[in-house]
């Protein structure tokens, strides 16, 4: 299974469709899905330029997509390919690109097998 998914992509001109196609193949997983969610707050930035509370809303900051960005809910089950967007740590083949396999989701972190540790270039 693993070597078949390291061989393979599906690749989508829009973000709306590749979410659709997650949605998809993360259903026909067998098991509980699990949601991780991101922060719910907003920074204020270097340059003493604030935002007063209640400019934003929670809801409105979840509901943004922007590219390059992750979205507010992530959801797996057990056994889900997932692939790394960010540059963790190359030394260790954590890097943009990386395919895994999720072998456990806990409450606080999310346990992956890497399939192929030569990614990184």
């Amino acid at each position: 299974m693993s070597t078949y998914l390291v061989e393979r992509a599906i690749l989508a001109p829009h973000n709306d469709t590749v979410a659709a196609i997650n949605n998809y193949v993360l259903g026909l997983f067998p098991g509980e899905e699990v949601s991780y969610f991101s922060s719910d707050s907003l920074e204020i930035d270097a340059k003493n330029q604030h935002v007063e509370e209640g400019d934003y809303t929670v809801e409105f900051l979840n509901s943004l997509k922007i590219g390059n960005f992750p979205e507010h809910e992530l959801k797996l089950k057990l056994g889900c390919p997932v692939i790394l967007l960010r540059n963790l740590d190359q030394s260790t083949g954590l890097c943009n690109g990386t395919r895994m396999i999720v072998k456990r989701l806990g409450k606080w972190f999310i346990e992956v097998q890497i399939l192929d540790r030569d990614t990184c270039w």
